[in-house]
């Protein structure tokens, strides 16, 4: 499964983003700071494009397991 948020927002490097440790986050109780952080423990990939003055793409990718049928009576 693969989505693609774009929008024309103001961009930035994700890279650039600071990981602080969680624990100093919910101690200085600070807005926003998670989402990258938790993209990127939920899916297998994330790519972040930046084109300045047009757009901003964001794609992620999960590879899902296929289930295995319950077994017949």
């Amino acid at each position: 499964m693969h989505i693609d948020i774009v929008d024309t927002g103001r961009g930035f490097d994700p890279a650039a983003v600071e990981q602080a440790n969680l624990a100093e986050l919910a101690t200085r109780k600070q807005s926003g700071g998670l989402g990258m952080r938790l993209i990127r423990s939920v899916m297998d990939e994330v790519q972040y494009q930046i084109v300045p003055g047009q757009k901003n793409e964001l794609r992620m990718v999960k590879r899902l397991k296929k289930k295995d049928p319950p077994p017949s009576a």
